[in-house]
């Protein structure tokens, strides 16, 4: 029997939970894409086009835009809807 780390009952309940308030957490992704948007700056090879995978709303592309003018595609991931 493989290990488990966590305790997947509280995880789906955690996951129910917040998928019924989906914008409590909006400030978490806005902050991290501009976080990610700032390392991707200190990164001296150019990219063109770069992808998002399971890009929600797209914040990653917005902040990526604004900042340095990259191509964003992003694939939008729906989240399961039973965890077994």
């Amino acid at each position: 029997m493989p290990m488990q780390i966590f305790d997947r009952r509280i995880l789906r309940l955690r996951r129910t939970r917040i998928a019924k308030k989906p914008d409590t957490c909006n400030f978490l992704f806005f902050e991290t894409a501009r976080r990610l948007t700032e390392r991707l700056e200190e990164i001296k090879r150019t990219f063109p086009v770069s992808l998002d995978l399971g890009c929600r709303f797209g914040e990653v592309a917005a902040s990526n835009k604004s900042v340095n003018k990259l191509r964003t595609a992003g694939i939008r991931v729906e989240p399961p809807t039973k965890i077994t």
